[in-house]
């Protein structure tokens, strides 16, 4: 099949969608029936079932195409063929050069189960949840050796600090409140965060590399089938701090201190003691960071919508004030996070 244009009509979307599956699990295309699900700006997403045969699947395609999102769908796609990551969707299909769609798709299973709110979440999950993050981070980096660069912990969080803060600050600063002023003004707390997540970046060096991190662990990429937890959405899977996916865990979704807790406790069934209290020790200095980087990701979303820079109809949040509160509540987050970090 030649490369295809972007699709963007449902019509379009969804019967592509079909024949891009059918292909995938040598089935006839016509024992299959497509339905658009709710997707984010990043993702179209359509749910295929079939009359008879193979259980559900979900192609996932890319709402725009590019090197960036060609690279996130190969690094999706290496994990999940590898077989290495547990409670993960199987992959039946990857179209990277957008053959298909006009921009990069990926074939998987539709795993069973519902999201739920993380901020509520019981000690039995948050102790099943553990256990397989714990057994992600555990993945060998080789999956992703031909996907993705395997930097020092140190370069990890220099780049995270540069990528996630430090570049959209002038934009986020212009968004109203004292947040984003407190943003522009910067001073001795944000120096403060960064010279923290580096320095223990530099110690992590000393004993070991970093492991397999998910990139995006919110309720909505994770799954429950009972108490078992399965991870979803892989496109940000790369390289890094495995302290840094907990503590956006953490962070994000204002996990309580009993589900923290309870967490750990899997998380430490699955992993060596200095393993557990080493990544638990970075985990407490990348949350404001994490927080603070999240913060200014909404207030600069906020900022280009109103100057235009930004399409309204696209991303999360409905109206520049949406991302406006959204920001405030992170960056509250982030100030009550600072009294944890140590002295």
């Amino acid at each position: 099949m030649t490369p295809s244009s972007r699709v963007d009509h449902d019509g379009e979307v969804t019967s592509r969608a079909v024949a891009f599956a059918a292909h995938a699990l040598a089935v006839p295309p016509s024992t299959g029936t497509a339905r658009r699900l709710p997707g984010g700006e990043r993702h179209l997403l359509v749910r295929v079932d079939w009359s008879s045969g193979p259980g559900p699947v979900v192609v996932r395609v890319a709402s725009r195409a590019g090197e960036r999102e060609r690279v996130k769908a190969a690094r999706e796609a290496a994990v999940l063929a590898s077989g290495r990551v547990p409670n993960a969707p199987r992959l039946h299909a990857r179209d990277l050069d957008g053959r298909w769609f006009g921009a990069p798709a990926l074939c998987v299973d539709l795993l069973p189960g519902r999201p739920t709110r993380l901020a509520a979440l019981s000690e039995t999950r948050a102790t099943a949840l553990g256990r397989v993050v714990a057994d992600v981070h555990a993945t060998d980096p080789e999956v992703l050796r031909a996907v993705a660069p395997e930097p020092t912990f140190a370069e990890y969080a220099a780049r995270t600090w540069a990528d996630s803060v430090e570049a959209k600050l002038a934009s986020a600063g212009r968004a109203p409140g004292a947040g984003p002023r407190e943003l522009v003004s910067g001073g001795d707390t944000f120096a403060r965060v960064r010279s923290l997540v580096l320095e223990r970046a530099v110690e992590a060096d000393r004993a070991g590399r970093p492991g397999v991190v998910h990139g995006d662990l919110s309720a909505g990429n994770l799954v429950w089938s009972d108490d078992d937890p399965s991870l979803v959405d892989w496109e940000d899977v790369r390289v890094g701090d495995p302290a840094e996916d907990v503590a956006y865990l953490f962070g994000e979704s204002s996990v309580a201190p009993a589900a923290r807790s309870a967490f750990w406790r899997g998380y430490a069934s699955r992993s060596s003691r200095e393993v557990v209290e080493a990544v638990r020790a970075r985990a407490g200095v990348w949350e404001p960071v994490v927080l603070l980087a999240s913060a200014v990701w909404w207030w600069d979303r906020y900022t280009r919508l109103v100057e235009g820079a930004l399409s309204r109809s696209s991303g999360v949040g409905s109206t520049p004030d949406d991302h406006l509160r959204e920001g405030n509540i992170r960056f509250a987050r982030y100030r009550r996070s600072l009294a944890d970090l140590p002295s």
